[in-house]
């Protein structure tokens, strides 16, 4: 894998970096498997925040498969890092601006098994951006 060298002001050399890691921190790479979480929680969203157990159970219900540790800790965390959700005493919760939009989103043509696609679809246009480096 190429690397790139970088340097900061001053001429000081920094570690190199593999191009394909500096792609995937500055750009968000949105997965079917992150509009199945999004969709999963959006449609167990609650006021004060929706616990990871509906989260998984809406996940079961709209593919009929449960969602791995890896698959759900990618997901929250990207959505964590530009600010779609936050948490709240192990809750998460969409950030209100997004809800009308990922509303309109799952009320578009397909039923209940092709809201993974619809989030997946809704990420992709979306315009997200990484605004911090948490993780889940």
């Amino acid at each position: 894998m190429p690397t790139r060298l970088t340097t900061r002001p001053g001429n000081r050399r920094v570690k190199a970096m593999p191009v394909r890691q500096e792609k995937m921190i500055n750009s968000l790479e949105w997965t079917w498997n992150d509009g199945w979480i999004l969709m999963s929680l959006f449609l167990t969203r609650d006021a004060d925040g929706t616990p990871l157990k509906d989260i998984i159970a809406a996940a079961d219900a709209t593919n009929h498969a449960i969602p791995t540790p890896k698959e759900l800790s990618r997901a929250l965390s990207k959505f964590i890092q530009c600010e779609l959700i936050s948490t709240n005493d192990d809750r998460y919760l969409i950030s209100s601006e997004f809800i009308p939009d990922i509303q309109k989103a799952n009320e578009g043509k397909g039923g209940l098994f092709q809201t993974p696609e619809k989030g997946f679809k809704w990420l992709t246009k979306s315009g997200l951006t990484i605004k911090n480096d948490k993780k889940i």
